[in-house]
């Protein structure tokens, strides 16, 4: 493994922001379904789901999320991490707007699924690039602070899931988290 060139401050701290943004949208989206079961179980104002495709819609994300993120890491690796976290970001954000406009329960679970493989692909990359980035005490310091914005994430979710199912229709909070990562991803480059 080679040394990491020492970067600008100013570089450290953009590449800081963009990596905590990655790591916000993925918690955030954790969480965020928890709080739309109700409106997407009415067969009016949502999908009309059952009580099982509700569970495969929150646990679809879940599940693909943590069975591939070692795969991820290796394909991160093997392809260089930058990429790997742009094609994370494209994918989520897809997979984004597919959820935000899913006709039923069952597109809902199969973008939420698509949101996790997105999400693997973000989170191994996401802690790569932050490792090569930092060094020394920056380093405990700059992972100290990417840490915080998973806890930020997890509990902004459904904050956030209210105030724009409130506001506006049930796809809205998936619409919410695109436009997050293609600011990200348009961030990054």
């Amino acid at each position: 493994m080679t040394t990491p060139p020492t970067l600008p401050k100013s570089r450290q701290r953009l590449i800081l922001a963009v990596l905590m943004v990655c790591s916000l949208l993925i918690w955030l989206d954790n969480t965020v379904l928890s709080i739309l079961l109700e409106t997407l179980a009415d067969p009016v104002r949502g999908l009309g789901a059952s009580p099982a495709e509700l569970q495969w819609a929150t646990g679809a994300y879940t599940l693909v999320f943590a069975t591939l993120m070692f795969t991820a890491g290796a394909l991160g690796d093997s392809f260089g991490h930058r990429k790997v976290l742009a094609v994370g970001l494209v994918i989520f954000a897809g997979a984004s707007i597919w959820a935000a406009y899913a006709g039923d329960a069952g597109q809902l679970i199969a973008a939420r699924g698509a949101m996790g493989v997105g999400a693997a692909l973000i989170m191994p990359a996401n802690f790569a690039i932050l490792l090569w980035t930092f060094t020394g005490p920056a380093r405990a310091t700059a992972i100290a602070i990417s840490s915080t914005s998973t806890g930020v994430g997890m509990a902004a979710g459904p904050v956030l899931a209210g105030l724009l199912l409130s506001h506006f229709w049930w796809g809205s909070v998936f619409l919410s988290t695109f436009q997050s990562s293609c600011w990200h991803w348009l961030g990054s480059s």
